[in-house]
């Protein structure tokens, strides 16, 4: 957030629909990072995260292959994932992750 509110006010000229478009695909890399960087070429960099999540959709299917580990499918941190796992089961863990994941509302916002 802090990244972006700077980003905007040093660019004053970028439209209400630009910064709309930036910042939702800004987030979606953030979200996505684990899974990108699982199959985006080596190596691991933000070029290279870009380049794949913005030349195919292809990788957006591999959230859904259970060859992929779970933790990675669902672009969690492993830790965190095993405690979920422990707690409520793959299944369900996989489920709350991928809620988690999923775009927030937007209920009220406040300039």
């Amino acid at each position: 957030d802090m990244y972006l509110r700077r980003y905007f006010k040093s660019h004053d000229t970028i439209t209400p629909k630009d910064r709309a478009w930036i910042s939702e695909h800004f987030y979606d890399l953030v979200r996505w990072r684990g899974l990108l960087d699982y199959v985006a070429p080596p190596p691991t960099t933000w070029t290279n995260r870009i380049r794949t999540y913005f030349t195919s959709d292809r990788w957006r299917g591999h959230a859904h292959n259970s060859k992929v580990p779970p933790h990675v499918r669902t672009s969690f941190p492993e830790p965190l994932f095993k405690r979920f796992e422990a707690s409520l089961g793959t299944k369900r863990a996989l489920s709350v992750c991928n809620i988690l994941n999923e775009k927030p509302m937007t209920f009220l916002r406040v300039n």
